[in-house]
């Protein structure tokens, strides 16, 4: 199963989640709904500045200013582009065990900083 298959099955899930009628179930998944949201906007930004997208162009498709737009995300032209590393050997499927482990790294993160602060969990 590709990246795109399982985030696209997980965001499926946590919109179910987040449409329960129990508010702790809904508030949890509406959080780490927000999280997703915001990685997809910056994916997507970041694809639109390798195809030398400008700023003013992607902000009017979100609906946000330029100079906003461009300090946020102003960090994603400093990228390594992982596509050109395709030309050195990196396939597709390492590729996609990088993006999963930097989404996997993220999650632990935040359920080590929810533990902490004593919140309790839901099983998902």
């Amino acid at each position: 199963m590709d990246l795109s298959t399982t985030l696209h099955r997980d965001l499926h899930s946590l919109v179910d989640e987040a449409l329960s009628d129990d508010p702790r179930t809904a508030l949890i998944a509406t959080r780490v709904l927000a999280t997703e949201i915001r990685w997809i906007r910056e994916r997507a930004v970041t694809i639109s500045r390798r195809a030398q997208w400008p700023w003013r162009r992607i902000g009017r498709l979100l609906a946000v200013s330029h100079a906003t737009l461009a300090r946020q995300y102003g960090h994603v032209d400093k990228r390594p582009d992982l596509r050109r590393s395709n030309e050195q050997g990196w396939g597709q499927r390492d590729t996609d065990d990088f993006f999963r482990f930097r989404r996997d790294e993220r999650l632990a993160a935040e359920l080590r900083a929810w533990e902490a602060a004593g919140g309790d969990l839901v099983p998902w």
